[in-house]
């Protein structure tokens, strides 16, 4: 009679670990955690002392080897609010703003501004009908063309 011996199971195999999101702004966690491989489900603790929108804490912690694909708890300081997902940066919009006020530098009434909270840049104005499809064209969702009466610049 043979005796077999039970091999212990073995462990999940880590195939990434959990990103460093502390401090975080709550608008750069999906990004962070996708680029990880690991799905963030946020929680907001009203009470925290940190600056709202800040992640305070993350279970398991940063650094730690889960299974691509996990689930990682992310806990944000503050209430809940409308989040924006900014594919771009803000070096990056200001650039747009720059190109676009230097093509529109002879047209007048015409307000070019970047609005952080929107991740856009807005033109706003007398803008011509072909120059808004230009603008749309050359740089797709970055602009919003607001025609008709120029805002006050707010550069």
């Amino acid at each position: 009679m043979s005796v077999r011996r039970a091999r212990p199971p073995s462990p999940p195999r880590a195939d990434t670990t959990v990103p460093d999101l502390l401090g975080r702004n709550v608008a750069q966690v999906d990004s962070l955690a996708g680029a990880a491989g690991v799905v963030a489900v946020l929680s907001y603790r009203p009470r925290a002392r940190q600056a709202p929108g800040t992640v305070v804490a993350t279970h398991p912690a940063a650094g730690s080897a889960v299974p691509r694909g996990s689930t990682v708890r992310v806990s944000v300081a503050g209430r809940r609010h409308r989040v924006v997902a900014c594919d771009s940066t803000l070096a990056e919009l200001e650039s747009v703003r720059d190109a676009v006020t230097a093509a529109l530098l002879r047209a007048g009434g015409i307000t070019v501004r970047v609005d952080r909270a929107a991740c856009r840049v807005r033109v706003s104005g007398d803008v011509p009908a072909e120059v808004a499809a230009a603008l749309t064209e050359s740089y797709g969702r970055a602009v919003v063309v607001e025609r008709g009466h120029a805002a006050a610049d707010t550069r």
